[in-house]
């Protein structure tokens, strides 16, 4: 399993680190495909509780397993043609939602993760802009 890098990368390489771990699942041929689809809303209303929680980063990995699901795997799965056609339009219509969803949390993720990046560079730069005015201070007193 991808391990997340999370302090180490700017915050561009954090958000493709968390894609590429969305990727793992793989789709069992002995659950039917309408049960996959009958879950759909569960993922949804646990999307919307990480981002009350404040939990962004999980709320965007939730949503791209979501789209990589409905949108790639499942229309491999053997028993697809079976799936009732309301669940096949009921997860459309949530992934016409999710898709914009998936677009804002990310430049939300982005602008926070510039934001920590900013906050962990500035020790170094006030020492930066300190370390003139000690020499400066160092050199009068000669």
């Amino acid at each position: 399993m991808n391990e997340l890098k999370l302090a180490a990368s700017p915050s561009i390489e954090q958000l493709r680190e968390w894609i590429r771990c969305d990727g793992v699942e793989e789709l069992d041929d002995k659950i039917p495909a309408r049960s996959y689809y009958e879950i759909a809303p569960e993922m949804m209303k646990m999307v919307h509780r990480y981002i009350q929680t404040d939990q962004a980063e999980l709320a965007l990995i939730l949503i791209f397993k979501f789209m990589r699901l409905y949108l790639k795997k499942i229309l491999k799965h053997k028993d697809f043609g079976r799936v009732p056609l309301d669940k096949l339009s009921q997860t459309e219509d949530t992934l016409l939602i999710v898709l914009p969803l998936a677009s804002t949390i990310e430049e939300l993720l982005i602008r926070k993760f510039a934001a920590q990046q900013h906050e962990l560079d500035a020790p170094s730069l006030e020492k930066q802009r300190t370390l003139p005015m000690v020499t400066v201070q160092i050199l009068l007193k000669r």
